[in-house]
């Protein structure tokens, strides 16, 4: 998982291979992208920190690993443009996938959906008394 490269700040911190950055930074906009929207009026970044936490943890990786390696490609710029760009295209992947998707699904409209009406409790208390 991790690299032997230490070309990151931290001492001690291994810098996470290239293809499981990338794997993990397409969760990290994921997760991001949907906590903005779910939390558009909140400006917490300790919010979304347990949300870190719990991303690393299921990568197997803790958050000085994520910033020691994103630091070490952000300082190889060309390489981290590389990684954004292919981090960019997953998005899209995905995203077309998803879009398609629900396409396909059956789309449920206000008029296939059956009106049952709601019985009023004391009509439902006198039907139980009769019972």
């Amino acid at each position: 998982m991790a690299c032997n490269r230490s070309g990151s700040d931290a001492p001690g911190i291994e810098v996470i291979q290239e293809e499981k950055f990338m794997d993990v930074l397409v969760q990290v906009r994921l997760l991001e992208a949907a906590y903005s929207v779910k939390f558009e009026k909140v400006d917490s970044t300790a919010g979304i920190a347990a949300y870190y936490k719990n991303l690393f943890q299921q990568q197997g990786m803790t958050k000085a690993q994520f910033e020691a390696s994103y630091k070490y490609y952000a300082a190889k710029k060309d390489k981290m443009v590389e990684i954004e760009e292919k981090v960019l295209e997953r998005l899209s992947i995905m995203n077309t996938e998803a879009r398609k998707r629900a396409e396909s699904e059956p789309q449920i409209s206000a008029d296939t959906i059956p009106v049952v009406p709601a019985k009023d409790p004391l009509v439902r208390q006198f039907e139980n008394l009769k019972k």
